[in-house]
């Protein structure tokens, strides 16, 4: 059975390979570079080449290789169809009288044979190397929701439930994430650097930063202070320089509010911002404390940190790996943590983060950047165009149809049930990509790539709505709160049921089935 409605491979025989090449790049102008992910280079590097040909690969290969159908003349195209399985079709071939020309043989890229067709053509059938699969972690963003992520992260790191969802013996290759996600992964990312901590190890880690350094009331938590509270000695330590930020923005505030004659309720309304009351210094304290450059340069992950650019509203990925996609931004030592900084700053509580960063003409300027969930709360496809095929999704939003309608609406459940509709329209439109990626699996080429399009495989997980604590939860950073949310995690984790969870797997397998007459 012919698995894809496509010609994977054109294989032609030529005397050199580098030869031939030239010609088709040069001459024909068709597209060379490494070989796709289905090619493994190995032994095919220094005997053959690879071109893009209209989604089919053109495979040049010198005819004096081995393992090559014997009788090959130079110049002769062979097409190369990929088949399920190499052993049953070739049975039905040599059944119905097909003459074979190469038995079964094992090559770089997968298991062929050759068969001779009318006018003495040859075909191949190729039963191609399954591809080992490549983890990727997605962290969502939503304040003190984060600590649902770490319970999800210790139960999968501690347990298998399931031939793909287990990460025991695994570590992921991808890292991406918003907000406070952007923290959790650049910490894992960096701790994965370490060769000799097992992912239970790991997991419990970040567990003990949150609850040793983050955990806090209003008055003393690890994220954020508030300017001129007498009940927090760290605030009573910055009592001068906080007076006087206050003073520069109220002076500010009220140049801009006399500038409305008369004044108008909405001027008044805009006068306001919280951020001015609220400082991120402890934040920036813990990021200066636990995520460290060094141990990034050694980790073997890809992590990429979404942030939104506050002037043009768009997103932007900001990238650390041994490849950056074309639309990344690249991370460097000066503007690691302010990355981190940015995407974790929610507009309204906490002030824009000035990052310094590429311009697209070139040179280098500081942009305002804010939280990444604005845009992109919880970044999938960037983690799957990092490479990852199987990827645990974790989402801080409650189910959207989990939520039920209050009799009596407040301004707080009307701002609970928006933050979620609007979180799950961006996942929805995230997992309506994956879908669409899965069908064109094996018959389109990425883009930025030579790699076809892979199915992919994504775990979703949601906390209970009733462990957040609402919109003021995101706040709320109490060690009892983060024990809680931990503790949702691994029962989420541990209960998880792939069709419930509306998880996408290949081939469809939990889409219903349409009979026809």
């Amino acid at each position: 059975m012919i698995t894809r409605d496509r010609l994977p491979y054109f294989v032609v025989f030529v005397k050199d390979h580098s030869t031939a090449a030239d010609f088709f790049t040069q001459n024909l102008h068709l597209q060379t570079g490494r070989f796709p992910a289905s090619v493994p280079a190995g032994k095919l590097a220094g005997i053959a080449t690879a071109l893009a040909l209209h989604g089919t690969t053109l495979l040049l290969v010198n005819d004096s290789a081995k393992d090559v159908v014997a009788g090959v003349e130079s110049g002769r195209g062979y097409p190369s169809f990929e088949v399920a399985d190499l052993a049953t079709f070739h049975a039905a071939a040599k059944k119905n009288g097909t003459e074979v020309v190469q038995e079964p043989t094992v090559g770089d890229f997968g298991t062929f044979a050759a068969y001779r067709g009318p006018d003495g053509l040859i075909v191949m059938a190729v039963q191609v190397n399954k591809l080992p699969e490549s983890h990727g972690i997605v962290l969502s963003g939503g304040g003190a929701y984060g600590a649902f992520e770490l319970g999800v992260l210790r139960k999968l790191a501690a347990s298998v439930h399931g031939s793909d969802t287990g990460l025991n013996s695994l570590r992921p290759s991808v890292l991406t994430g918003t907000s406070v996600g952007a923290f959790n992964a650049a910490w894992l990312a960096c701790a994965i650097s370490d060769s000799y901590r097992t992912l239970p190890e790991i997991a419990e880690g970040l567990v003990n930063v949150w609850r040793k350094k983050i955990a806090g009331g209003i008055h003393n938590n690890g994220v954020f202070r508030v300017r001129g509270d007498v009940l927090s000695l760290a605030s009573l330590r910055a009592a001068p320089r906080d007076s006087a930020f206050l003073a520069a923005d109220l002076l500010k505030r009220l140049a801009y509010v006399s500038k409305s004659v008369p004044p108008e309720l909405s001027r008044l309304l805009e006068s306001v911002d919280i951020s001015s009351l609220i400082s991120a210094e402890p934040l920036r304290e813990l990021l200066e404390e636990t995520l460290s450059w060094q141990a990034l340069q050694k980790s073997p992950c890809r992590l990429q940190i979404a942030a939104t650019d506050w002037e043009a509203g768009t997103v932007r990925l900001f990238g650390h790996g041994s490849s950056v996609l074309p639309h990344e931004e690249l991370m460097r030592e000066s503007n690691f943590r302010d990355c981190v900084m940015a995407s974790t700053a929610i507009p309204g509580l906490f002030a824009p983060v000035e990052v310094e960063a590429d311009k697209p003409g070139g040179g280098r300027e500081k942009r305002l950047y804010v939280d990444g969930g604005l845009v992109m709360n919880s970044p999938l496809n960037p983690a799957i165009d990092a490479g990852a095929t199987v990827v645990h999704l974790i989402c801080l939003n409650p189910d959207v149809n989990t939520l039920t309608l209050s009799p009596v609406n407040s301004t707080l459940d009307t701002l609970e049930r928006s933050l979620a509709t609007a979180v799950a329209s961006g996942v929805s439109s995230e997992l309506a990509r994956v879908k669409l990626g899965n069908r064109l699996a094996g018959i389109v080429r990425r883009q930025h790539s030579d790699d076809f399009y892979r199915e992919v495989t994504v775990h979703r997980y949601h906390p209970d709505k009733q462990v957040l604590g609402g919109v003021p939860g995101i706040l709320d950073f109490s060690l009892k709160h983060i024990d809680e949310l931990i503790a949702n995690g691994e029962k989420v984790a541990g209960q998880h049921d792939c069709k419930q969870a509306g998880c996408i797997l290949p081939q469809n397998q939990f889409e219903p089935t349409v009979r026809r007459k």
